[in-house]
Order: structure tokens, then C-alpha cells, then sequence
């Protein structure tokens, strides 16, 4: 299948479907178009060296940044960016039709860029679309995949949710099977840190929490019951998710992780793994917990929920006499959870990577085509049987410095693959072959042997998916190099997510049928997955010409 490109013919249909189209007819030539035309339907590079190219790193305002840190994370390369604080972006500070490659765009963006039909959120990656970044969102991705692709529904990678009041008429989940713990998460106002988490109580038919009184003293609220919650009126709204439990535990303690995980395409989708992350582990043994009745004791409810703020604010007694909330790092984790569960530490990580793969694309029709990179901090945690579940897609992380320095290693890390976020600050044996001996000149042999066996076969690939396939070996040779020797397991460099190996790409070719094939972005997902498989099945077929060009 070939990838759709831009029409010969530059009609006013054709300057539609541009970012701001309709504003660039007077001042584009036909060429000048189309080649805007991919750069906003494809992630080809829109600097190439030639010229100023500053990206902008747009950081929105929110309670939980740090903007300055944010900023010293990129500004510490020594790139040319444009720090722009969002909650002073206008159309002016922020061009749309300039060569930017925006980042930690997260979910906020302002109205007046986005008021003259720019495409999707001007050039930025929009996060806006992408559902999975909220809580209520993410469930409403999954239910929707779980329905049309029957492996996501197998895998059961994000536990059984429902929202309220947009689909009260499931509420007869919650009493299905007694053995089952919901938890009951507001929406209604922020949320951060989990503070408006509750349980439901099948008993009583309400959601409880603790909460915290005059004193110092910590003790129960309860809602009304349920019949008489009044969702038309926006007085509730949340979402009621399945706790996992029981857990895989960690010295008899409840824990969950964060990977992060960066996207560099969505068009192409590509995606990569930090696995040198962290495991919050909780400091009340998990036996304190209550099943049948969670909120009956602030130590059952601090023995389950693992969370800072939360454990801050009403585990303050437990904290007092040493059981506080600590941390583990990530690797250690892995290695110990495969030996408790009688897998290598290879296939408990495969097992992660399989479940954020498959929610990444149970949402992909939302983002596809957005230009923009986004770093994302995925939450989870393993059951007692070692099966991975997704709690959380957060589009915002890594904001945050710890003292091993391993947020600024990921920022240097992205830097380093995408060429400055934009390609303009790729070293010059990196950006193209002049006399044979770059590393550049290896990749583009592999790419050309590839076109050039399809040619033999009756078919080559166009200019542009050549382009794509080359920046896509190039990230992937560059997040290698940035290798310390101690290999991909020890969590130090990105490690390819997707597509990664045409196994990986045919295990979740399932969610093709999310898409809407008639669409002209539906169109162009598909036409980039056979090309990824193919060349990825070539590749594997041709050991000799993928390892002579290394």
C-alpha cells in the first residue's frame, strides 16, 4: 500500500486540508503547498540545518510544573529553543506556519491559535485529542477498543471502568462479583495527587473515603446512595474503575510504577521506553487492607492507595512511626517481581511493553497526524499472577528533578535522537552522506537496498516514504549510540516501543479496525503500517544487509 501524499493539482480543495490553508492560498506556490501538506500529514524534518529553526517548547501552566526547571531541562543542551509559557501565547508568539516543532504541549492550548481551523491544534502534538491522557478518558479508549479488537479485549490491560453519569446504565458491574474492590475517582474539579479517590461499598451502596477532622483525626465520609445520585445535573461525575487486587506485592507491601514513554511520530507512530524509572511502594502492609469494606480505617485505605500526596496528607500517623511511602528503582524491581513469578525478566518487561503498545493504539485515531513530540508517564502495576494493568496515562511528567539526574538524562536522550527536537542540531555525519564513511551513508544503503528489492519485486518506495523510513534508522541508531555500555536493560537510553519488531507490529495490527479507513488520515495509518512491516520483515529476512549496514 502506498502512502497517500499530497494531489498534483493545488485546488482550493486541496488548501483545505492544510494547517491554516485557507490563509496561505495567496502566498504559497504549488510545490511550497504540497510540501507543507506532508510536513503536517507526515513527521518528516522541517529544519534542515540551513537557516534559524527553534522549536518551542510550550510549557502550560499548572500547579504541578515547575516551568523554570522544565525549561533548564532543555535550555542545558544548548539548542536554540523558545521557552513559551502558554498561559501568555498568542498567535503572534506562537506561529503556526513557521518551522516549530512543539513539545509538552500537554492538554492545554490556547483558543486563538486554534480559532481559524488550523488543522489539529496548529502544528502541536494534540493531546487535547488524545482521550487517554485523562482518567475518564482512558477507560472510554478502552471500552471502545476492547469492542472491535478482540486481542486488546483479551489482554485486559486496563481494568473494567465505567463513567459516571455517561454510562450510569453500568452500574451493575459493581455487584457482579463480591470478591471485586471499585474505587471511585472525582472528575469533577483537579485531582492531582489523588485526593478525591473513594470506594465503593456494595453494602451500603455508596462511595467512602477518608477524610480528615478537627484534630488531626482521620474518619469516614459517605456519599448518597447511589439511586439518588443526580448525574444529568453535573452534580456527580467520575469514574468507578476495578481496583487490581489482589497485587503483586513488594515485602508484603501494594506498589506501582511509571515508565516513561516518548512519542517522536505520530505519523509514522513511533515510540520509546525509559525503562530507568521509579516503583512507589507503600509503607503500611497490604494486609491492613479491608476488602469487603476499604474506607473502614485510614490504615486500610493508605495500605492500598500508593500515592505521595495522598500519604502526605492522611497517613500522617503511620508516617510519625516509620512507615512511610519509599521508592525503588525500577530495574531492581523487574528482576526481583520475575524471579517471585517464575518468568525471565525479558518476558515480564515484554509484558509491559505489550500493554502500553496496545493502549498507545487504542487511542491512536485520535492523534494520528499531529505534528508535535510529547513525553507521556504511563502508571502500573502487576497482579499477583504477574499480568500488567494501565492506570494512568500522564501527559505531563517528568517535570520534576530527582537526585540521580534521570529526568535530565531522558531530556538529553530526546534531544540527541530527534536532532534538537526538529533535526537542525543533528551532527553533520548524521544528516546525509557526502563521502561515504558517515554513519548517515549506513543508513541510507540499508533504506536504498530496501527500495531497491521491492523495485526488483515489481514495486519501490516513493521519495517521501524513503524519508521516513531514514529518520526512523536514524533515531534508532542514535538511541544505541547513546548506549553506557551497560545494555538496554539497565534502563539508561530509550529503547524502541514502537514499531520495534514486525512480531510487535502484527500482535497489534488489531487495532487497524478502530479506524476509519475512509478517512484520509484512516488512509495514511494504514498505508505507514504495511510499510513499517514490511521493512521491518525485510529486514529479518535479510540479516546480512541489516547487519553489514550497521
Amino acid at each position: 500500500m502506498e502512502i497517500p501524499s499530497a494531489p498534483a493539482a493545488c485546488t482550493d480543495s486541496f488548501y483545505r486540508q492544510l494547517p491554516c490553508g485557507a490563509q496561505f492560498r495567496r502566498h504559497l506556490s504549488c510545490a511550497s503547498a504540497q510540501a507543507l501538506f506532508e510536513a503536517a500529514r507526515y513527521h518528516v524534518p522541517r529544519c534542515s540545518g540551513r537557516g534559524p529553526c527553534n522549536p518551542t517548547v510550550l510549557i502550560p501552566p499548572s500547579v504541578s510544573y515547575d516551568a523554570d526547571l522544565v525549561g533548564s531541562f532543555f535550555s542545558e543542551l544548548g539548542y536554540p529553543l523558545r521557552l513559551q509559557n502558554a498561559s501568555n501565547a498568542t498567535r503572534a508568539s506562537v506561529p503556526l506556519d513557521g518551522p516549530h516543532t512543539f513539545v509538552y504541549a500537554s492538554d492545554w492550548w490556547p483558543r486563538a491559535l486554534s480559532a481559524e481551523r488550523c488543522g489539529r491544534s496548529g502544528h502541536a502534538l494534540a493531546l487535547q485529542a488524545l482521550t487517554i491522557g485523562s482518567k475518564g478518558g482512558l477507560c472510554a479508549a478502552a471500552r471502545r477498543a476492547a469492542a472491535s479488537w478482540p486481542a486488546f479485549a483479551a489482554a485486559a490491560v486496563v481494568p473494567r471502568c465505567f463513567r459516571w453519569p455517561e454510562e450510569r446504565h453500568l452500574a451493575g458491574m459493581l455487584f457482579e462479583n463480591k470478591s471485586t474492590v471499585w474505587m471511585y475517582k472525582d472528575l469533577r474539579e483537579r485531582t492531582y495527587g489523588g485526593l478525591e479517590i473513594a470506594f465503593f461499598s456494595r453494602r451500603r451502596n455508596t462511595t467512602d473515603k477518608i477524610v480528615m477532622r478537627r484534630g488531626g483525626k482521620a474518619g469516614r465520609h459517605s456519599s448518597y446512595k447511589l439511586q439518588h445520585w443526580r448525574g444529568e445535573d453535573g452534580r456527580r461525575r467520575g469514574l468507578f474503575q476495578q481496583m487490581v487486587h489482589p497485587p503483586y506485592l513488594v515485602e508484603e507491601r501494594s506498589n506501582c510504577f511509571r515508565v516513561f514513554v516518548l512519542l517522536t511520530s505520530s505519523l509514522p507512530l513511533r515510540a520509546w521506553a525509559w525503562r530507568n524509572s521509579y516503583v512507589m511502594v507503600a509503607g503500611l502492609p497490604y494486609k491492613n487492607f479491608v476488602p469487603d469494606d476499604p474506607a473502614v480505617s485510614s490504615a486500610s485505605v493508605c495500605a492500598a492507595i500508593v500515592n505521595s500526596f495522598h500519604e502526605k496528607r492522611f497517613c500522617i500517623p503511620f508516617r510519625n512511626r516509620g512507615a512511610r511511602l519509599f521508592m525503588i528503582k525500577l530495574p531492581k524491581f523487574l528482576a526481583g517481581a520475575a524471579e517471585a513469578l517464575g518468568v525471565s525478566a525479558d518476558e515480564l518487561w515484554a509484558r509491559i511493553e505489550r500493554a502500553i503498545r496496545f493502549v498507545l493504539l487504542a487511542d491512536y485515531s485520535s492523534f494520528a497526524g499531529a505534528q508535535g513530540q510529547q513525553l507521556l508517564g504511563f502508571d502500573l502495576v502487576l497482579d499477583a499472577d504477574g499480568n500488567v494493568h494501565v492506570l494512568e496515562a500522564n501527559r505531563t511528567p517528568g517535570t520534576t528533578e530527582d537526585d540521580a539526574g534521570r529526568k535530565r538524562r531522558m531530556h538529553q536522550g530526546w534531544a540527541t535522537m530527534t536532532g534538537g527536537f526538529a533535526g537542525a542540531a543533528y551532527p553533520r555525519e548524521w544528516r546525509g552522506c557526502r563521502n561515504g564513511g558517515e554513519p548517515a551513508c549506513k543508513l541510507r544503503a540499508r533504506v536504498d537496498a530496501y527500495a531497491a528489492a521491492r523495485r526488483a519485486s515489481g514495486g519501490a518506495p516513493r521519495a517521501l516514504e524513503r524519508e521516513l523510513l531514514f529518520e526512523w534508522e536514524r533515531e534508532r541508531a542514535l538511541a544505541a549510540a547513546a548506549d553506557t555500555g551497560a545494555g538496554a536493560g539497565s534502563g539508561r537510553r530509550w529503547t524502541e516501543l514502537y514499531p520495534g519488531s514486525a512480531a510487535a507490529v502484527r500482535d497489534a495490527a488489531g487495532h487497524l479496525a478502530l479506524l476509519n479507513g475512509s478517512t484520509e488520515i484512516g488512509a495514511a495509518v494504514r498505508a505507514t503500517h504495511a510499510l513499517q512491516l514490511d521493512y521491518l520483515e525485510w529486514l529479518e529476512q535479510n540479516d546480512t544487509v541489516a547487519s553489514q549496514t550497521k
